[in-house]
């Protein structure tokens, strides 16, 4: 259907037990929040400032690849002084301007009602992660909510996908993983996860699918009819 087109190989999804998602683009819409970090940033690196066009292809990979994107030309030292002042804003502005997709609490509250497992797993700094998934989501049971921590490895890796699945204690096959990037596609296609992919977000859903998408989804409430 339109609203939740199949892609790829034909699969169900009758023995979920676990759905982990995405933050960024996924569970809240953090863009405007993220790109005026950056632009502070760069103002204190006296860079110019850039667009969403221009910062919507470094969403995802974590805080430290955008500054070496956009300061190529600095040195390591320079850069990782933009990556600190980006942290410090950011943590201090980052519920300003982000809200949640229409339909995505309902839809968390719905599967935690079915007793289903719900996680997070995102590639922002994991502090700031934190703060956002209790301002956010203080009423939704997530189990686990896990960012870069400096110790666990970043998707796509698929090794920090075996320790999601050994702390929910559940199977790949068990798991639908939920997100906008192409990294989380690459990820969940890794793990043996489901991949889903949340067409609302910041990546064109032609490179979601490149990147092994199984479903495409127009909204978060079509989830609970992927899951009937």
């Amino acid at each position: 259907s339109r609203r939740r087109k199949r892609v790829g190989t034909y699969r169900t999804y009758e023995n979920i037990k676990a759905v982990i998602l995405d933050m960024d683009g996924t569970l809240l819409d953090t863009v405007l929040d993220m790109l005026e970090a950056v632009n502070h940033a760069m103002d204190m690196a006296g860079h110019p400032r850039i667009t969403y066009e221009e910062f919507q292809p470094l969403i995802g990979g974590g805080v430290r690849d955008i500054y070496k994107a956009l300061l190529a030309d600095r040195t390591p030292k320079m850069r990782e002084q933009a990556v600190q002042t980006h942290l410090t804003w950011y943590r201090a502005h980052c519920a300003d301007k982000t809200c949640f997709y229409p339909g995505m609490k309902e839809m968390l509250m719905e599967l935690s009602r079915r007793g289903l497992k719900l996680a997070i797993i995102t590639n922002k700094v994991e502090r700031n992660a934190l703060k956002i998934a209790d301002h956010f989501c203080s009423d939704i049971p997530f189990a686990e909510v896990w960012g870069n921590n400096d110790v666990r490895p970043l998707k796509p890796d698929p090794q920090v996908g075996y320790m999601a699945c050994e702390a929910l204690q559940v199977k790949p096959e068990e798991v639908l993983y939920v997100g906008d990037g192409d990294t989380d596609m690459k990820f969940a296609k890794a793990m043996g996860f489901g991949a889903v992919a949340a067409c609302w977000g910041y990546t064109d859903r032609e490179i979601l699918q490149k990147n092994g998408a199984e479903v495409l989804l127009e909204q978060p409430l079509d989830l609970l009819e992927l899951l009937a």
